[in-house]
């Protein structure tokens, strides 16, 4: 850390221009991480319309670019057993991929295969609960990439529906402070109970 910031001072003593520190320091690890880009889309960077510009959509009314937020339902090429990726800007179109979820169809092997293949890019963190779901977290530059699983019967029976869903800062940020806020709830409902009696 202390190298990142000495590389800030310096920068800033180079270029004779006044600049602040903070601006300047970023977090060591963050920096070695990979950034999540799955198949061109740059996680909290990549805008819902750049997004299905550059892939096709599912279906013609799949896009829904003008409204807030804006989302898209794509089709994944070169991934097999992908067929949905479906992408959310919570600001709008124009405005950053907030999170995207990948959806593939197959067996334990195909499940082991993309955790494998997570593995070889990102961090792998643990477990992690999140939206009464449990899965599988990997941290990344730009946020986190969470795998789920569970059994299906479609297309086929017995397969299972894997969703990688990457989530950027913002969106992790977003989580933070909903769940904070409904736990700062739940503690006020039994602080109002206790008082009552």
């Amino acid at each position: 850390m202390q190298s990142v910031k000495t590389l800030g001072i310096i920068f800033c003593l180079i270029s004779g221009s006044m600049c602040h520190l903070q601006a300047q320091t970023v977090r060591a690890e963050a920096t070695s991480l990979p950034i999540a880009s799955p198949f061109g889309v740059e996680i909290g960077k990549t805008t819902c319309r750049e997004a299905a510009s550059a892939l096709k959509p599912t279906y013609s009314n799949s896009l829904k670019l003008d409204s807030v937020p804006a989302s898209a339902q794509l089709i994944p090429e070169g991934y097999p057993g992908a067929n949905l990726f479906t992408v959310s800007c919570d600001r709008g179109g124009d405005a950053p991929v907030t999170y995207a979820s990948l959806f593939i169809f197959g067996g334990d092997e195909q499940y082991a295969t993309v955790v494998s293949d997570l593995a070889s890019k990102y961090k792998k963190i643990g477990s992690i609960e999140s939206g009464g779901m449990t899965g599988l977290e990997f941290q990344t530059a730009n946020g986190n990439v969470i795998v789920y699983s569970q059994k299906t019967y479609q297309p086929a029976p017995r397969e299972i529906m894997i969703e990688v869903r990457y989530n950027s800062l913002d969106a992790i940020e977003m989580e933070r402070r909903l769940k904070e806020k409904n736990s700062n709830e739940i503690r006020s409902k039994e602080k109002a109970r206790r008082n009552a009696l």
